[in-house]
């Protein structure tokens, strides 16, 4: 296959894997809010995923999310329900900017998401121009219910290619061209602030390699990849955290919430 034709039927296959995974992938991410102390606003703060680790539910996102301790933070567990307030430790690292909380199972058993395995996570490595997909929650397409107690906020699912030659041992990039962005009911979007969708699952689609393989593309071939850490708005790209570091600070975590649930910082 010539690399037109491989390009020709990357580009195909790519435009039709958005609404696939888009579908495939939704119960595993759900926007954040928070809710300043004798506020009766929630305000949209960013995206997160949910995950198990040993039987039990986390809800993981970036520490510049999770991490403030002088806002309430809420998630919705069920489609259109009213956020779910979070408590309780919120393990992180510094160094991945990567947090999560646990979600007690009586509440995560009354939603109707689904968790990411832990053991999904390992030192994978996305190969250059292979494309990316995630799911975020951008700041400029929710709103605050005062009557519904909640955060209505929009999805918008991307798949952008990994751009090669600046990953280094923490992090890699993903290219955001506007161009060829589409929303959720595949209409064009106008250039925007990425701010909200930090704490997206970023996923390794595999089109490239499997085009370059002739083999047949299916949404389950994806693989976690890492996390969304930053928009970097002058360079036009995402900054995303390895895998392997989610999986790190699952592993740590866990141990510490049962050792020393006071103590946060890994």
């Amino acid at each position: 296959m010539s690399p037109e034709e491989i390009k020709e039927k990357v580009t195909s296959i790519k435009q039709e894997s958005v609404e696939l995974l888009r579908d495939e992938l939704s119960p595993y991410v759900a926007s954040i809010s928070s809710r300043a102390q004798y506020e009766n606003i929630a305000r949209h703060s960013g995206t997160g995923s949910f995950f198990q680790w040993k039987y039990r539910k986390f809800l993981l996102s970036n520490a510049h999310v999770l991490g403030c301790k002088d806002l309430t933070l809420g998630v919705a567990l069920r489609s259109g329900s009213e956020m779910h307030t979070l408590s309780g430790p919120v393990p992180q690292s510094r160094d991945s900017d990567l947090a999560f909380m646990e979600i007690p199972e009586d509440d995560w058993q009354r939603g109707d998401r689904l968790p990411v395995a832990g053991s999904s996570f390992y030192d994978h490595q996305v190969p250059d121009e292979e494309f990316c997909f995630f799911m975020g929650f951008p700041k400029h397409m929710s709103f605050s219910s005062i009557a519904e107690r909640a955060v209505r906020t929009r999805v918008l699912p991307y798949a952008g290619q990994k751009l090669p030659g600046i990953t280094d041992e923490w992090v890699f990039y993903i290219d955001v061209d506007f161009n060829k962005m589409r929303d959720a009911d595949g209409q064009p979007v106008e250039p925007f602030d990425f701010e909200g969708v930090s704490g997206s699952l970023v996923w390794d689609t595999g089109i490239v390699a499997s085009v370059k393989a002739d083999a047949q593309w299916k949404p389950q071939m994806v693989k976690p990849a890492g996390v969304v850490r930053a928009w970097q708005e002058k360079f036009g790209r995402l900054e995303v955290v390895h895998a392997k570091y989610v999986a790190d600070l699952l592993r740590r975590g866990a141990k510490m919430l049962d050792a020393n649930p006071e103590d946060k910082n890994l």
